[in-house]
């Protein structure tokens, strides 16, 4: 069996280096769709309430890329069957929600699920999507 170097203060500073700002409470939800396929989200409050999506960016295809990594080797230390992973921090604070393929609702598509997601850690889904 390999050993894996993987933790959770990792992902956290990775976190917070693709962000630019300290923010009250983020959430990154990734969905493991296929071997290889991640899918993530990234999301913050600001200080006054608000609820952001940090959209991707090329300027951090490496930051992102770190993020991917980092998530599958957590997938690897808890099992391949993970489906999906919450990783919330409030302040200097961190919980994880991880999802087996036995608890993932296939029933309802990705969106519902972010939804579901952004509901628990922030109590709305009301975030701001930049425009296209």
């Amino acid at each position: 069996m390999a050993v894996v170097d993987a933790n959770f203060e990792t992902l956290g500073q990775l976190v917070y280096d693709r962000l630019s700002e300290d923010f009250p409470r983020i959430l990154l939800y990734a969905e493991f769709v296929d071997d290889g396929v991640l899918s993530t989200s990234l999301f913050y409050q600001t200080s006054n309430g608000g609820l952001y999506y940090a959209d991707p960016d090329p300027e951090y295809v490496e930051d992102d890329d770190a993020i991917d990594k980092e998530l599958f080797n957590l997938q690897k230390v808890f099992d391949e069957d993970v489906k999906a992973l919450e990783f919330e921090i409030r302040g200097d604070r961190f919980s994880t929600r991880i999802v087996y393929a036995d608890e993932f609702d296939n029933d309802i598509d990705r969106s519902a699920r972010t939804d579901a997601a952004l509901r628990r850690c922030f109590g709305h889904t009301s975030a701001h999507y930049k425009s296209l």
